[in-house]
């Protein structure tokens, strides 16, 4: 099955996601990309278990079934679309992903075609639910100050907000040590918060002081 978006609607969102994926390479399950297409959608996520990274784009086709880039493999294709579009007027040119084999993508777009063998990926985190879960607007009180984010977490959004400087992030909660939407444009959403996948792991969480702890501050 195939699925085609175009090259600036791929490009932006592994720019946003790709900084989330994690880098320990004994978390193999997380070091990836994970894509996915329906008609009329493709959405590209990324999480290291602090931070999530979740883009959707307008995309025609479909996959059969979840895909995952590896890291490196989604980091390579999005400075070759970046560096595809600097020679063009627009980024309207079509990027076609085909599933070719059981375990590997072929992404093609001008005369350039890349295959990107698909990592084993155990158990990808249900990262759908988690973000089902986080606030859609913001609170009545406002934003309690300060504001306390693991370098874990405010390095990718940093990266993230980098894609698209003319949108500000704008953080969205629910109240006090509760976790952090943050949103870029009308296409990024950054899940600040820690995603628990084994009993064992305890993540960095955000911390947001009380209203009390504000004001003694």
């Amino acid at each position: 099955m195939t699925t085609t978006i175009s090259t600036s609607n791929l490009a932006q969102a592994l720019r946003a996601v790709t900084p989330c994926a994690s880098r320990d390479i004994t978390l193999p399950d997380l070091c990836v990309v994970q894509l996915q297409a329906a008609p009329g959608l493709l959405t590209a996520t990324a999480t290291d278990r602090y931070v999530i990274g979740h883009a959707r784009q307008a995309a025609t086709g479909a996959l059969s079934r979840p895909r995952y880039l590896h890291r490196r493999d989604a980091k390579n294709l999005r400075d070759e679309l970046v560096s595809y579009m600097e020679d063009r007027e627009s980024g309207l040119d079509p990027v076609t992903i085909a599933e070719h084999d059981d375990d590997c993508l072929r992404v093609t777009f001008g005369p350039v075609t890349m295959h990107c063998v698909e990592p084993s990926v155990g158990k990808f985190p249900d990262v759908a639910a988690v973000l089902a879960t986080l606030p859609t607007e913001p609170t009545a009180e406002g934003l309690h100050a300060p504001v306390s984010l693991s370098h874990r977490v405010l390095r990718p959004l940093l990266k993230a907000a980098e894609a698209d400087p003319y949108n500000p992030p704008r953080l969205l909660f629910d109240g006090p040590r509760k976790p952090v939407r943050v949103e870029i444009g009308n296409w990024f959403i950054g899940a600040a918060m820690p995603v628990k996948l084994r009993g064992d792991e305890q993540p960095v969480p955000v911390e947001m002081p009380a209203p009390a702890e504000a004001v003694a501050r």
